[in-house]
């Protein structure tokens, strides 16, 4: 976390980033609530949960899991039906660009044309109705998924980590050259 704030302009908050930082953690006085203080709690606890951005003339929205909650799913490589996360599965793509209430945006707020976000861990680049959705994968705990539905203990864990780059011009409401790239690491 220490690093982090050094050398980081936007840290966006996950969901385990809030279960280190809730109440249920501090007072079950969990591993990791104990381990990082309560001036790291703070900083986790304040931590935005949606930061946007013009690049290249398009609006680029980035949050944890979706707009609706740290939680909720969307993958589009794989099906979360009949599985203990089937309450929190978003079916469609266009979901993953809503304006909610969770996100402080409303209806009257643009709707951004690029989202970027993780929780799923596994690093995809997926164009849907001329929306662009990509997710960053994991440095720290990368998934792999064999993506045909089925569960499968092999399509867990993975030595390569992953993270995004965006390229173009920051700031510029004006279309211009883009780029978006998932890189692997081993």
């Amino acid at each position: 976390i220490d690093l982090v704030k050094e050398n980081c302009e936007v840290v966006l908050k996950g969901n385990c980033d809030e279960i280190a930082c809730s109440d249920r953690g501090i007072e079950r006085k969990f591993w990791t609530t104990e381990k990082l203080g309560k001036e790291r709690i703070e900083y986790l606890k304040n931590l935005p949960i949606m930061h946007e951005f013009y690049l290249s003339g398009q609006l680029v929205r980035l949050f944890h899991a979706s707009p609706n909650s740290l939680e909720h799913i969307f993958n589009p490589m794989y099906s979360n039906t009949n599985n203990r996360y089937s309450c929190l599965e978003l079916n469609n793509a266009l979901g993953m660009f809503e304006n909610t209430e969770f996100i402080g945006k409303n209806e009257d707020d643009v709707t951004p044309d690029i989202v970027g976000y993780g929780h799923i861990h596994t690093p995809n680049l997926y164009k849907y109705k001329n929306k662009t959705l990509f997710n960053t994968g994991s440095v720290g705990a990368p998934n792999e998924m064999e993506n045909d539905g089925k569960e499968c203990r092999t399509n867990s864990f993975s030595t390569l980590a992953s993270y995004t780059i965006l390229e173009g011009n920051i700031g510029s409401k004006e279309i211009g050259p883009l780029s978006i790239t998932n890189v692997r690491v081993p």
